[in-house]
């Protein structure tokens, strides 16, 4: 075949057969009972920081923090969710607000978290750089 494994058949490929296994995650919007929400699937092998999932959104307002993150989550397995609100240019973080937390697997139910973000007050200094928030 001249073109590979044909057209558009990499991501299909790649899923399905990695020579090391080292599939990176996944994630997708999903619908359940008409309330969508975002679907993370880990990757199957050993994390560092480097590796982590990460998801980006860029904040619509001019906050400046304390930050705090509510959410509804249900896991089958522990899981750490780390959170973050940068200034952000490009692809590089400047200033950032910061929160962790571990959550043992809710076995199909949902449930509540509530995480703070510290920090330093955002979007003060000199030549600051736009918020972006990002979720690891």
């Amino acid at each position: 075949m001249v073109f590979g494994k044909g057209l558009g058949r990499f991501p299909a490929n790649y899923y399905f057969d990695i020579p090391t296994g080292e599939f990176p995650g996944s994630y997708r919007v999903t619908t359940e009972n008409g309330n969508s929400f975002l679907s993370l699937v880990a990757p199957r092998h050993p994390m560092s920081f480097g590796d982590i999932l990460r998801m980006s959104q860029r904040l619509s307002f001019d906050a400046h923090g304390p930050f705090v993150l509510d959410f509804k989550i249900k896991t089958k397995a522990t899981v750490e969710i780390h959170a973050e609100v940068c200034e952000k240019h490009l692809l590089y973080s400047g200033s950032c607000a910061i929160g962790n937390v571990a959550i043992k697997a809710t076995h199909g139910e949902w449930q509540s978290e509530h995480l703070r973000l510290d920090g330093p007050l955002l979007g003060t200094g000199p030549g600051t750089l736009r918020a972006s928030k990002r979720f690891h």
